[in-house]
């Protein structure tokens, strides 16, 4: 096994070849540049359809998930909070995690674009 070409250890590591199936682009770094390229592409602005994604897949997830208080002797509400809340959440990663990819796939494409230009052609 060649550890030079390894991407450093992080502290929650993704196996390498799902990194390559989520982010593609990802081929055109070396693999001891990836840590450094995603942390920068996470941290690019949403752009409108982006946005309007999460915040309709908010509404979604809370407009699914409503529920009617039973009008006594039923379900506690705390009980019902506390079986929603992980459905909530898996919900929310199934629906807005589509948004969340692709803002980090755009950004990794601009930070790539970004270190060819620095490196310049050839």
């Amino acid at each position: 096994m060649d550890r030079d070409n390894a991407p450093p250890p992080t502290r929650r590591a993704m196996p390498r070849h799902l990194l390559t199936v989520l982010y593609p682009a990802l081929a055109a770094l070396p693999p001891q540049d990836w840590d450094a390229a995603l942390r920068k592409a996470r941290s690019a602005e949403f752009d409108t359809l982006e946005w309007l994604g999460v915040i309709g897949a908010v509404g979604l997830v809370a407009w699914l998930l409503q529920f009617d208080l039973p009008p006594s002797g039923g379900r506690a509400p705390l009980a019902l909070f506390l079986l929603q809340f992980p459905l909530a959440l898996l919900l929310l990663a199934v629906v807005a995690g589509p948004f969340y990819l692709r803002r980090t796939r755009r950004g990794l494409e601009q930070e790539i674009r970004k270190r060819h230009r620095r490196r310049g052609p050839g």
